[in-house]
């Protein structure tokens, strides 16, 4: 393995992160919250979410950036403080 592909982002593992943190969203109907309903607050199409979710695509640091401004992020903040 060369010492740049140290340093390249394990899509995979970013993929099951941002999973595992959008199941922690609980929705209105008590639900976790679904791909589709995500997509719907930051204006993306569920077939991209599910492939960074599944390691397909490398999220746009956007994609970061209009999560970070959504209710649903202080409450994940707070869960793992």
């Amino acid at each position: 393995m060369d010492h740049n592909d140290e340093k390249l982002l394990n899509t995979k593992l970013l993929g099951a992160r941002i999973k595992e943190a959008r199941e922690h969203i609980i929705d209105d109907n008590g639900k976790k919250l679904s791909q589709e309903a995500l997509a719907d607050m930051l204006d993306l199409t569920a077939t991209y979410i599910r492939h960074v979710e599944g390691g397909q695509r490398t999220p746009r640091l956007q994609y970061f950036i209009d999560f970070g401004r959504k209710p649903c992020y202080t409450f994940l903040v707070n869960m793992y403080e």
